[in-house]
């Protein structure tokens, strides 16, 4: 049960809306909200939601709102490890009971480690000050309980193998990707592995992000700058679609969330300045 709040306004009973059981979506398909979301990686487009269950009437009494269209359902989703936040919402019917499906959309390559998810019910629009009754677009009258959910556990974000690097002749760096891809559409996932040097104690740290994320940062950095090189030579001089999941996308999307530049921009900088182009890379870190 949500813990108790005191609000300086009037508020529903809490017994005036139930926040059913959390879920995700995958092709289609609704399945129940685990503890850490099955097999997420960084071209995953992930809409998570949760089923509200309204008593409009009982609503309106407590609160003195003529419509329920005055108030709206909104979902929050914050990533604190890369200080994002996703919002989605729903407006609710004039219906005596409602039921809404709430959810919120988390777009590829904008989130990373976990995310914690929280519903409320808030007034959508201003009303008039005074009597002790909420006024103000976005006043929150009840609130559901904070779920947190993981994104990385000890698998990688794309397909990974853990190796001493002493046995298959490479130096003895804590990680480095293999690439094979003919086009920057080509799948991510079926031309890009990483592989962690079981050697190296940060790779070793880096393997479990709940416990080392620092660790886990900075391989995705250092993911990141591998994956600029590997690319900067087939990146055009203008900006180009690529398909979905694939090489060109999930590289794309990696540029934006660390350096807020486009694909272009940044294998540019990494050509023709690549010191900068490594301060704001590292710069990204833990931001």
């Amino acid at each position: 049960m949500p813990a108790a709040r005191f609000m300086p306004y009037e508020t529903p009973d809490a017994e005036s809306v139930q926040w059913d059981a959390w879920w995700f979506v995958r092709g289609g398909v609704r399945e129940a909200l685990p503890q850490q979301l099955p097999g997420w990686d960084y071209s995953s487009v992930e809409t998570i939601g949760v089923t509200v269950h309204l008593d409009t009437e009982a609503i309106k009494s407590a609160t003195g709102m003529q419509s329920a269209r005055d108030l709206e359902l909104v979902l929050i989703a914050d990533c604190a490890p890369l200080g994002r936040r996703f919002v989605g919402a729903a407006s609710i019917d004039e219906e005596a009971e409602e039921t809404v499906d709430l959810s919120v959309e988390i777009p590829a390559g904008e989130a990373a480690l976990q995310l914690e998810v929280s519903a409320h019910l808030v007034l959508a629009s201003p009303g008039e000050p005074g009597s002790g009754r909420p006024h103000l677009a976005g006043s929150r009258l009840l609130s559901s309980q904070r779920r947190t959910v993981q994104l990385e556990g000890e698998a990688s974000r794309f397909p990974s193998e853990a190796v001493p690097f002493s046995a298959i002749g490479l130096e003895p760096a804590p990680w480095t990707i293999s690439a094979s891809f003919a086009d920057l559409n080509d799948s991510f996932m079926g031309s890009i592995r990483l592989l962690m040097n079981e050697e190296h104690p940060l790779a070793r740290a880096a393997l479990d992000p709940v416990a080392n994320p620092e660790a886990a940062e900075r391989l995705k950095i250092d993911v990141f700058r591998m994956l600029v090189a590997v690319v900067a030579p087939d990146i055009p001089e203008c900006a180009e679609q690529y398909e979905e999941a694939s090489v060109g996308e999930v590289v794309t999307n990696m540029a934006d969330l660390y350096l807020r530049q486009t694909l272009v921009e940044a294998a540019s900088m990494y050509r023709e300045n690549p010191l900068r182009f490594e301060r704001l890379c590292y710069s990204a870190v833990n931001e």
